[in-house]
């Protein structure tokens, strides 16, 4: 030691020195440090094991060998062995704790903040609330060192005021004037905010873990199913829940082997179930297993059980686990419902009228004497086909189709009832007879579906009586629309010549007359729809005869939806009306050509084109039927509608863009 020892007086006056003087006196500082500097990390190791060495004393040998070259060289190594470790190396002096000395990674983290000759209240007077200042006092006046593992401490940015918190592991070492006084407190400290971090974390994912097996427990404790778990290949017991143990009367069973435990189960193939599920790592199901767990003489219990494998890491079987549901009662009651159905059937058998039972999805269960009888098959021929492909309905493909969207509507909830011919035969002669047909479901407790009864009446007599009064009634509505026919043609007769109120009756009366000719063909297919052909056909018939060939339809034919029939048979209307008076229908040698047609791209394409009828012009003005064609339909029908008047004749392109309302397109 070639410096005099540093007085109380001199410590005192430090902060009051000039930076240059206060990097001499931490060279000095640096110079009397021995042994006692702790250090608490290895992530910098060369620069730690040179820590390690000074504080042994091989970096510093005694000054009584050491020339004042060496002294120098071996303050410069000291310096370099702080400012390259990985710590955060500072050195106080004084009572104040008086920065001294800060290593690089110590002033990085301050925010390089102006340290030395500056205690560290004034440097850090976040700190003081902290504690931290007593901690340095109890260094400083005991002379011994403390250590701090994972402390907090929260510091604040210069000029930005934000605040940042992290977790160290702090050694505060005294160090020593030369007359054995403390001159000061060195600390050493490590950023362990990472390393918390992960272990708060690990410690969190250890409570959930935790909290998990213990839900896990409890939901198996409260569950309704007997649960046991296994070990090893020789299924030894680790875990069951209090209905297992009430089933098979014991609550020890933990550590016992399953064949041991349960010898009353032998020979009943429940273990070897187990084996099989732990040799193949499968799990196995049964639907109804027989056990007597009162042993062979015992009662007979009846389970739904599941042996599941459950494995170790690498993928081994480590155990099985095994749930049973008691479903005793529920065997005993579906014999009783086998014991109920059986009688039901004989009364079934002796009824007159035809009757059934389906599954929600259709399938034929039973059917009684009399719908087998009309089908000349057996009843194993019948049961377990579609109700829909047996032999009543499957003489009609649009028969079997409507039958099908009845049963489901049935399987909804609905009950149904329809008015249809069915097929049946007395083994030699086949005939069709009209029923009175329903549909009803059955229901359970909760409000599902769970089968479907079929019954119909035959009433064939009576609906050839209808026929013959409907026929009547056919015949007086035929007189009553010739009779509105000619009103209406003595209309269209006074208003051709007048343009008064008369001319809208007329165009009006034409109008309500293509909608009763569409909705007399609604009513014909109880209004599930109509060919757009048979449209057209029936706008364009009152200006052509029967045999007539100017009239042509090519391409596809479509069923459209009431509604789109509607709005179509009015546009057909108007196009119809509008060649009859200035186009191809006003001529005796005029044609009109209609193509269907679907593309990729477009549903349905309808192309009107009229040919050789008079020469054609654009309208002075816009009447009802162009405000139709170009505003209403493609509003009503997401349709692009494209109208031209060429000289050859009017062309009309009507293309619907969805296939909404659209069925039974064929060539």
């Amino acid at each position: 030691r070639e410096t005099a020892a540093i007085t109380p007086n001199t410590a005192q006056t430090a902060s009051a020195e000039t930076p240059q003087s206060q990097s001499k006196l931490a060279n000095h500082r640096l110079e009397t440090l021995e042994g006692g500097v702790g250090h608490p990390s290895q992530a910098s190791q060369d620069a730690n094991d040179d820590l390690k060495a000074s504080r042994e004393g091989k970096l510093l040998p005694d000054a009584a060998h050491t020339t004042e070259e060496e002294s120098a060289e071996n303050r410069a190594k000291l310096r370099r062995l702080f400012d390259s470790t990985s710590a955060f190396v500072a050195m106080h002096e004084g009572p104040d704790h008086v920065f001294i000395y800060a290593n690089p990674m110590y002033e990085a983290i301050t925010g390089h903040r102006d340290l030395v000759g500056k205690p560290i209240k004034e440097v850090y007077p976040e700190l003081v609330s902290q504690g931290v200042l007593e901690v340095f006092d109890k260094v400083y006046e005991g002379g011994k060192p403390v250590t701090r593992p994972e402390f907090e401490a929260t510091l604040v940015q210069p000029g930005l005021g934000n605040e940042t918190s992290a977790h160290y592991n702090q050694i505060l070492q005294p160090w020593f004037n030369d007359d054995g006084t403390v001159g000061g407190v060195m600390s050493f400290a490590f950023d362990m905010t990472e390393q918390k971090t992960a272990h708060d974390k690990l410690e969190r994912t250890t409570e959930q873990l935790q909290e998990s097996e213990a839900r896990m427990a409890r939901l198996f404790d409260q569950a309704p199913a007997i649960i046991s778990i296994f070990e090893g290949a020789e299924h030894r017991y680790i875990y069951t829940n209090p209905l297992h143990d009430e089933t098979v009367g014991r609550s020890d069973l933990i550590g016992e082997l399953m064949r041991e435990a349960l010898p009353m189960l032998e020979g009943q193939g429940i273990f070897e179930r187990f084996e099989r599920v732990f040799e193949t790592g499968e799990p196995y199901v049964t639907e109804e297993l027989t056990a007597k767990v009162d042993g062979a003489v015992g009662e007979t219990t009846y389970y739904q059980q599941i042996i599941q494998p459950w494995f170790r890491e690498d993928g081994s079987v480590a155990g099985t686990m095994s749930f049973n549901t008691d479903i005793t009662e529920l065997v005993k009651a579906r014999e009783e419902v086998r014991t109920t159905l059986t009688r039901l059937t004989s009364i079934q058998d002796s009824l007159t009228s035809f009757v059934g039972l389906l599954s929600p999805d259709g399938t034929l269960l039973e059917a009684n004497k009399r719908a087998v009888a009309a089908a000349a098959v057996t009843r194993e021929e019948l049961v377990g086909r579609k109700f829909w492909d047996c032999f009543w309905w499957n003489y009609s493909p649009e028969m079997q189709e409507r039958l099908e969207r009845w049963v489901g509507m049935a399987a909804k909830g609905d009950v149904v009832r329809r008015e249809c011919e069915v097929r049946v035969t007395d083994g030699q002669r086949e005939q069709m007879i009209t029923i009175d047909f329903q549909l009803v479901p059955s229901m359970d407790e909760d409000g599902n579906v769970n089968e479907i009864v079929p019954s119909g009446i035959d009433i064939t007599a009576r609906k050839d009586a209808e026929a013959r009064k409907d026929t009547l009634l056919a015949e007086l509505q035929h007189r009553v629309k010739n009779t509105l026919a000619t009103v209406q043609a003595i209309v269209r007769f006074t208003a051709r010549h007048t343009e008064t109120q008369e001319a809208l009756v007329t165009a009006l009366s034409r109008r309500l007359a293509a909608i009763s000719r569409t909705h007399d063909a609604l009513t014909r297919t109880d209004w599930g729809g109509q060919s757009l052909r048979e449209i057209v056909k029936s706008e364009v018939a009152p200006y052509l005869d029967a045999t007539s060939e100017r009239l042509n339809i090519s391409g596809v034919d479509v069923f459209v939806d009431p509604h789109r029939a509607l709005s179509l048979s009015l546009a057909i209307h108007e196009l119809a009306t509008n060649a009859a008076k200035y186009g191809a229908l006003s001529t005796d040698d005029g044609r009109l050509l209609v193509s269907l047609e679907k593309t990729r791209e477009t549903p349905l394409v309808m192309v009107w084109q009229e040919d050789a009828g008079p020469v054609v012009k654009p309208p002075e003005r816009s009447g009802f039927g162009s405000f139709l064609l170009m505003n209403v339909l493609p509003e009503d029908l997401d349709a692009e509608v494209d109208l031209t008047y060429d000289a050859d004749g009017v062309r009309c392109r009507i293309a619907l863009n969805n296939d909404t309302g659209l069925s039974h397109v064929q060539k």
